[in-house]
């Protein structure tokens, strides 16, 4: 049973986490601008963030990491998709215009969080186990965790980048 409790401790811990794919930015709902007719700004775009609108209503997003005359290549998760002009509505430039300082509340929230799903799972199954080493050694996780996430919570206190979108190409 000391086993179960261990399990459930990491698992909290691994579900607090996260994982790349939902670390991406999110179209924000007015970009600023109306854009251009011209193809030659997608082209002056390189190496930037940008989300897509296809023709069909689909939207893509990721970096742009190819522009001709004729495609559009972005570098997504998943790998390169290519686009061609003919498909593209409308490219939306996702820049950065500053810096914003985050709350408290940001890491002090995140490390309780962190120590709470990471061991409280642990010190319930050791309670009605009436398990004292493992009551013990939840709670010893339970310090730990909220230890290391205010430490990753100071360490997320610095300026974080503000972002804004702006419209840079509509299909004439």
């Amino acid at each position: 049973m000391k086993r179960f409790g261990s399990i459930l401790a990491l698992a909290g811990q691994l579900l607090t986490a996260g994982c790349a794919s939902h670390g991406l930015p999110k179209p924000q709902s007015n970009p600023v601008g109306t854009g251009s007719t011209e193809w030659a700004t997608v082209v002056a775009i390189q190496r930037h963030f940008v989300f897509v609108t296809l023709t069909d209503g689909t939207r893509r997003q990721g970096g742009v990491y190819a522009v001709s005359e004729t495609a559009l290549t972005l570098w997504e998760v998943g790998g390169k998709f290519t686009v061609p002009r003919t498909a593209v509505a409308r490219v939306v430039d996702h820049t950065q215009t500053g810096a914003q300082q985050p709350g408290w509340y940001t890491y002090a929230a995140g490390a309780f969080v962190a120590a709470f799903f990471g061991s409280i799972a642990g010190v319930i199954v050791g309670a009605v186990q009436k398990d004292a080493k493992l009551k013990h050694a939840s709670w010893t996780v339970f310090g730990l965790s909220l230890a290391f996430g205010l430490g990753v919570g100071e360490s997320t206190k610095y300026p974080q980048p503000a972002f804004e979108d702006r419209v840079v190409y509509v299909r004439p």
